[in-house]
């Protein structure tokens, strides 16, 4: 993740708005557009779940919603997704919809209209936007079970040393393996398990056997929690009235899935192992179509149902949470919750991992005796404990090394990311030589005279490329001139800030310097045209205007700042531009048609509407 992904600034503001009571400044200060109506929801489901939805709201925590959003490769929310909050009861749900260019807005959707571009990890781990749920995360680290630190230090170490189908009997589950059963196929799939020679097939079937159990990598004593987490979570989603629809075709199911049973699965590749109590069954899989009479009839003489009846355990429950591999480096990357949460009450179960502002090695290194453990006999897996408090946690099992120091004075000590700063001198080749090109109060600098600048000029007017340190200054606000390759790397720098919103980082570069004139490759925008999308941008416009940034400049299809801020701007930066000079008359070339800036139905943008009749 980008240093930036969820700058300091915005965690403080947010958290400052948050405690003061004020959750619309603190989902504004987030970057979180809400767009929920609770009068439509009070209408149409009534004062209760009207009540419920804003007592949600009030504690949803934007900041660190934004935290856990999927990103892609540029640190940016992936976009096209909607993630569910709370259902409602009629297909309907509070959701999370990513937009593209980095916009994040609360709204209400259909569940059943998202297959395929919905991520359900916030309906199932409300500790990710919650406050009043975050310290969950300590229980699914495994710190409330009993024996509390012990028996999970003992799981992970196995895990991790490559012994998977011990770290299963340690966790107390009965492990039958049913994958080389004829009847299933996976004579197709792994021949040398019916190998003749009986070395040679046992050395197959347990290569494959650890081979499937080491994908999920799970917390063992956290399973039976998921499990009935993913049951509530799947009778929350059939419990659902299918919304009415003037389609002759009914909406689809929302899960298909059985629930009478109490059994559950988990998918690892080509295999799922079946979940019921104490037992586990290591079972093939194959794709969905292709099963035959033959395989329906043993899985319903196993299971009493098909296997793809079987719920899944979805993956973020049975994955060990990224907090406690954090956890267990002593990981300076953590929100300030999570930090609270994990710290606050897992140094009573593991003393040594205490924070640290340097990774260190996994203190979770148990004496080689205590990795060994004999097959026990089956039992109930470990429940989670009820309680959190001092007296019902165990102290962790001793390593072999010394503990480490805590180097933070407070657990409470904020762990995010630091402000990212943008470098104000940048080295550029110029000719033979090397010359160094800083931004200062505003402008480039660069160390060249008025000549040796206009007989360049004069190269590029006949037909020349620009070179050097004028090309620096010419292509950092002109975009028919190629930037120097470090300059360029500067300014991707600075538009993943302005699109990760950090505009602590943005004010600093300008405080230090930075030429505001700069336009954004390729599509031409100009700080002004993004400040519509940076939490606090209505303060940077007359900081801007100020310094000559051009009101009415033009991307390549023709928007100007005034199209940015009526479409999704505030009144008082389109009344701060129009004071600017902004014309309103300005006109959009893009899809074969145009529209002027003052063109809009927002009611609160009327008299808009004025200047351009």
């Amino acid at each position: 993740m980008h240093p930036s992904a969820v700058p300091a600034s915005m965690i403080e503001r947010a958290t400052e708005r948050r405690l003061a009571g004020d959750w619309p400044g603190a989902y504004a200060a987030a970057g979180v557009e809400n767009l929920v109506d609770l009068g439509l929801i009070r209408r149409t489901f009534g004062d209760d779940a009207a009540a419920r939805i804003e007592d949600d709201l009030r504690h949803l925590v934007p900041d660190l919603l934004r935290w856990y959003l999927v990103r892609d490769h540029g640190a940016l929310p992936r976009p096209h997704v909607w993630y569910p909050l709370v259902l409602l009861p009629d297909d309907h749900a509070v959701m999370v919809h990513t937009l593209p260019f980095y916009r994040i807005r609360l709204t209400l959707g259909r569940v059943v209209e998202q297959r395929g571009r919905r991520d359900d990890s916030f309906l199932l781990l409300r500790d990710r936007w919650d406050a009043r749920r975050t310290r969950e995360i300590l229980a699914r680290c495994g710190f409330f079970n009993r024996p509390a630190g012990g028996l999970v230090t003992t799981l992970l170490q196995l895990d991790d040393d490559g012994r998977h189908a011990a770290a299963w009997a340690a966790a107390g589950y009965d492990l039958r393996v049913l994958l080389f059963d004829r009847r299933f196929g996976r004579d197709r799939l792994d021949p040398a398990a019916f190998a003749i020679d009986p070395a040679t097939r046992s050395r197959a079937r347990g290569a494959a056997v650890n081979a499937a159990l080491a994908w999920p990598r799970p917390i063992h004593t956290t399973l039976p929690a998921a499990a009935r987490r993913t049951i509530e979570y799947v009778e929350e989603l059939l419990a659902t009235e299918p919304y009415p629809t003037t389609r002759h075709a009914q909406p689809g199911p929302r899960i298909e899935a059985d629930t009478h049973l109490g059994l559950t699965r988990i998918d690892v590749k080509g295999r799922s192992i079946v979940l019921d109590g104490a037992r586990a069954r290591l079972v093939s899989r194959v794709p969905r179509g292709q099963a035959d009479a033959e395989r329906r009839r043993a899985e319903m003489d196993e299971f009493g149902i098909p296997l793809d009846r079987i719920p899944r355990i979805p993956d973020v429950l049975v994955h060990r949470p990224a907090e406690l591999d954090a956890l267990r480096r002593g990981s300076i990357t953590l929100h300030p919750l999570v930090h609270e949460a994990l710290f606050s009450t897992a140094a009573l179960v593991l003393p040594e991992l205490s924070p640290t502002l340097t990774p260190v090695e996994p203190a979770l290194s148990p004496p080689r005796a205590l990795v060994e453990p004999a097959r026990p006999s089956p039992r109930t897996p470990v429940e989670p404990a009820p309680s959190s408090t001092r007296a019902s946690v165990e102290p962790a099992l001793s390593s072999t090394r010394a503990p480490v120091q805590p180097a933070l004075s407070s657990p409470r000590a904020p762990l995010f990311f630091a402000p990212t700063r943008l470098r104000m001198a940048i080295p550029v080749h110029c000719d033979h030589a090397t010359h160094e090109v800083v931004m200062r109060d505003g402008a480039m600098v660069i160390p060249h005279t008025r000549a040796e600048i206009d007989r360049e000029m004069a190269l590029a007017a006949l037909g020349g490329q620009v070179q050097g340190c004028v090309a620096a200054r010419e292509g950092w606000r002109d975009l028919a001139v190629q930037l120097p390759r470090r300059f360029l790397r500067l300014h991707d720098e600075l538009l993943l800030i302005v699109r990760l919103g950090d505009t602590a980082a943005l004010v600093d570069a300008l405080d230090r310097g930075l030429d505001p004139h700069v336009r954004f490759r390729p599509t031409g925008e100009s700080l002004l045209h993004l400040l519509p999308h940076i939490p606090g941008g209505d303060d940077l416009a007359p900081r801007l205007l100020a310094a000559g940034v051009d009101p009415n400049a033009r991307t390549t299809a023709g928007r100007t700042p005034l199209h940015e801020a009526v479409a999704i701007g505030s009144v008082r930066l389109v009344k701060t531009l129009l004071k600017a000079g902004a014309d309103p008359k300005a006109k959009e070339r893009e899809h074969g048609f145009s529209y002027a800036a003052g063109w809009t139905n927002r009611p609160d943008l009327a008299f808009l509407r004025k200047l351009v009749t």
